[in-house]
């Protein structure tokens, strides 16, 4: 998908697209003949990933693999010589459990920003949806409509349909994860924790009408924080409905979303260790077998309020997305449709150098116009309306 929009973007003349799964990577290349080159290549082993981009002559590396390898990859970017893109943040179990410390979870990639300055290479962070799109929508509320911002509440509700009575739209190890990590939040100036799915409120959307949605932590609330220090809350939200509330609420309840092995005694008296939520991930559907059963669409957006001179104001800015329209285009379901474009949006604007800048950077930390040009012009238009709710009516479920 990013690839794709990569070549549609015009702003490179050669991909390289690498993975594991090589037949994955030439099957695309195959629907872009000439554009994309396939190869074979670990994205967890930096001296492959270095040898990599210096074989291909590559100028900036878009990682899209899984957020676990995205050290590896950043550190043999500044060997090879190239600038940086990626989607999300490394978590690790500890911290989605355990974690309230926001400089722990960009620390690490924030730390290689003397690298890069050093080498005068790029790296840009979080160039997904959400985190991505939603901090470029927050900057461009504050750059351009509101002279300051006091509450930011991102959130992300998928009205769609697959038909399977339980199932996840990305990685469903990595998805399961997040969902059930306690929901830390900033409010006045404090990082605060309760638990998962235990504090919704319901929203009335653009297109999608009412939606349930729950606090989460995520991954734009640890860069926004430093961006936005005066903010008096900033807040994830997460639509779930009844059915994906009951399912996950029973096989946590069942062990299944344990990241702890435990010993599987087999007949015969061999004893294995299963790690619970592996095994789960093996069971579930695909997510990219969703695609074709997909109906309805999503809204990804922000409601920020704030000042204006001496006014009070609320803008919520959001992106709707369908997942019939995806399908058609580039056989996805909206999910990964929005994932792959804004990735590969960010990934245009640093090579075209509208976002070149050394050292390490979030999306909010750049000017928001040339992402949010460029991401309407490859297929996720976006919109601004002032907003009656100002801050959303939060409910203990």
């Amino acid at each position: 998908m990013a690839a794709l929009k990569c070549v549609e973007s015009g702003a490179f003349t050669r991909i390289t697209l690498g993975s594991r799964r090589l037949s994955k990577c030439e099957e695309i290349a195959n629907a872009q003949p000439g554009a994309v080159e396939p190869v074979a290549l670990d994205a967890s082993d930096e001296a492959v990933i270095r040898d990599a981009i210096a074989k291909s002559g590559a100028d900036i590396v878009l990682n899209v693999a899984l957020p676990y390898q995205d050290m590896p990859i950043m550190r043999a970017c500044v060997q090879a010589g190239a600038h940086y893109v990626d989607t999300a943040v490394p978590e690790t179990p500890d911290r989605l459990y355990t974690d309230t410390d926001d400089a722990d979870w960009y620390g690490p990639q924030w730390a290689l920003g003397s690298d890069f300055q050093a080498a005068g290479l790029t790296a840009l962070l979080g160039a997904g949806s959400d985190p991505g799109m939603v901090n470029a929508f927050c900057a461009h509320v504050a750059d351009d409509l509101l002279d300051s911002i006091e509450t930011i509440d991102i959130m992300d509700v998928n009205a769609g349909d697959h038909g399977y009575p339980f199932a996840t739209n990305f990685n469903p190890e990595i998805n399961l994860r997040e969902v059930q990590a306690p929901a830390h939040y900033l409010e006045d100036g404090e990082w605060r924790e309760v638990p998962a799915l235990s504090v919704g409120a319901v929203y009335d959307f653009p297109e999608v009408d009412s939606q349930p949605i729950f606090l989460m932590d995520h991954d734009e609330l640890h860069s926004l924080c430093r961006r936005f220090p005066d903010a008096r809350h900033i807040k994830f939200w997460m639509g779930f409905g009844d059915k994906y509330r009951e399912h996950f609420h029973v096989l946590r309840g069942l062990g299944l979303l344990s990241h702890e092995p435990v010993e599987f005694r087999h007949d015969d008296g061999r004893v294995t260790e299963v790690v619970p939520l592996k095994l789960l991930r093996q069971l579930l559907p695909d997510p990219a077998s969703l695609a074709s059963r997909y109906t309805g669409k999503t809204c990804i957006g922000c409601l920020v309020s704030g000042r204006k001179a001496d006014r009070e104001e609320t803008y919520f800015i959001y992106n709707i997305c369908s997942h019939e329209q995806a399908f058609s285009e580039v056989g996805s379901q909206a999910i990964s449709y929005t994932a792959g474009v804004c990735a590969a949006t960010g990934a245009a604007v640093v090579a075209r150098g509208d976002w070149q800048r050394p050292g390490v950077f979030n999306v909010e930390d750049l000017p928001s116009q040339p992402f949010l040009d460029l991401l309407a012009e490859l297929g996720m238009p976006w919109h601004v309306q002032r907003a009656s709710t100002r801050l959303l009516p939060e409910v203990a479920r």
